[in-house]
């Protein structure tokens, strides 16, 4: 399995405003503002009416729902490039998610009378768009999957791998990179506990399969990672 095969199981796609023609790349450009955020801090929350849309330009977030037992679940992670909060926006529903930065963010908020004006006059924004929507589909599809026919181990290795392509620097041709994350939110992505995430990855380190520093993993055998994913 290589990062072409991991996109079929995570939000990998960024969005490329340098594809726009100069008009709505303009357009683009000149619509929104800078907000910078600090870790922890709310984007937006499960409920609330979406503004606009908005591009990671620094930092990471995640996207969340809360049971009704007052349980978090992870759903997506996204990092620089990457365009998040316009579902709610193009269906004219309050979010069903929240949005929340995992360490500082500098995030560009587009409002949403430039986000829709430019996806009626951009075709090739509008294919983006189209292309991430569906993407994300996938994702969810392939997770739901994932996540009935595989045991807590396999879902932990594919935390893993997905979450190394996320921490990996920008263009980055490297295999490696180092994983910054909690056990709470290990635990929130994969549907477990943390108690047994911090056994399962005690396992993969006495293998010598990754290597753990407090909230800090680098995996160091991606062969067997690969091999037990089993995602194809």
């Amino acid at each position: 399995m290589n990062a072409n095969t991991l996109k079929s199981n995570y939000v990998f796609s960024g969005f490329y405003p340098n594809l726009l023609d100069q008009r709505d790349k303009k357009l683009f450009d000149e619509s929104g503002y800078l907000v910078k955020y600090k870790k922890n801090d709310f984007i937006y929350k499960e409920g609330s009416n979406p503004r606009g849309a908005y591009l990671v330009i620094k930092g990471m977030v995640k996207v969340n729902q809360i049971n009704s037992e007052g349980i978090e679940q992870i759903l997506f992670f996204f990092t620089e490039n990457e365009l998040f909060g316009y579902r709610s926006l193009l269906s004219n529903t309050p979010h069903t998610i929240s949005a929340i930065c995992m360490e500082d963010c500098e995030i560009k908020f587009i409002d949403a009378d430039a986000f829709l004006k430019l996806l009626d006059t951009s075709p090739v924004f509008n294919k983006q768009l189209l292309s991430r929507v569906c993407h994300e589909l996938t994702v969810l599809i392939n997770q739901v999957i994932l996540y009935s026919q595989k045991g807590i181990r396999a879902r932990l290795v594919y935390a893993f791998l997905v979450l190394n392509e996320k921490f990996k620097v920008h263009n980055s041709t490297t295999a490696h990179t180092t994983i910054k994350i909690s056990r709470t939110n290990l635990a929130a992505y994969i549907g477990s506990s943390i108690d047994v995430v911090s056994r399962n990855m005690v396992y993969y380190t006495e293998r010598n399969i990754i290597r753990t520093d407090g909230k800090f993993i680098q995996i160091i055998d991606f062969k067997s990672l690969y091999k037990i994913s089993g995602i194809s």
